[in-house]
């Protein structure tokens, strides 16, 4: 099982004008790139934290056989785009009235029709669900605790820069260990159980 993001999300999860007024900065673009930075890294941690997806993104998931009832392990599910498989080395695409989707506020399941146990590619990873997850395309879809958690940790971290020296290798270490517990029992309240990071 493998995930793709086809088409990652057009906007932020949290602006740079919601950010800068949450941190009391004038309106100037010199910290532009680095609270960008702040921004996609936060929501990136909550993200793999909480097991869902925070604005809407087209992935694509690689199986090599697809049984009924199987999980998409990204939430909230919106949309399935397409089931293709591999059969004789052609894709065929399934129809809407070849499955079913139960959909869910953790993992959304598609469930066959027609008696279909399960359906096998000939090829690995040749069974491609195409789908789209999130709460939805701008920062206004976002939860408000989802925000404001976020805009907590981002603060946290600006608070706290020139403590720890920052470069791409220490990243992830930066963004964990600055996390504050306000941030934190937002995101444990969306938490899907056994996602780790």
């Amino acid at each position: 099982m493998y995930y793709e993001i086809i088409t990652p999300p057009s906007n932020l999860p949290v602006s740079l004008d919601t950010v800068k007024m949450h941190l009391k900065l004038d309106s100037g673009t010199y910290e532009d790139t680095y609270l960008t930075s702040l921004i996609k890294a936060v929501a990136s941690f909550g993200e793999k934290y909480t097991g869902r997806e925070f604005l809407t993104k087209t992935s694509k998931l690689y199986l090599d056989s697809l049984p009924s009832g199987m999980e998409i392990e990204k939430s909230k599910l919106q949309t399935i785009d397409e089931i293709k498989y591999s059969f004789g080395g052609v894709f065929i695409s399934l129809t809407s009235l070849d499955y079913s989707i139960i959909k869910d506020n953790l993992y959304s399941k598609i469930y066959l029709n027609n008696s279909v146990a399960v359906i096998s590619s000939d090829i690995p990873q040749g069974v491609q669900i195409t789908f789209k997850a999130g709460y939805g395309t701008a920062e206004t879809n976002l939860p408000d605790d989802i925000k404001l958690a976020m805009l907590h940790h981002i603060n946290k971290i600006y608070a706290s820069r020139g403590d720890s020296e920052e470069n791409l290798g220490a990243m992830s270490s930066i963004i964990s260990s600055n996390l504050p517990l306000e941030a934190l029992q937002v995101y444990n309240l969306y938490k899907i159980e056994d996602i780790s990071i």
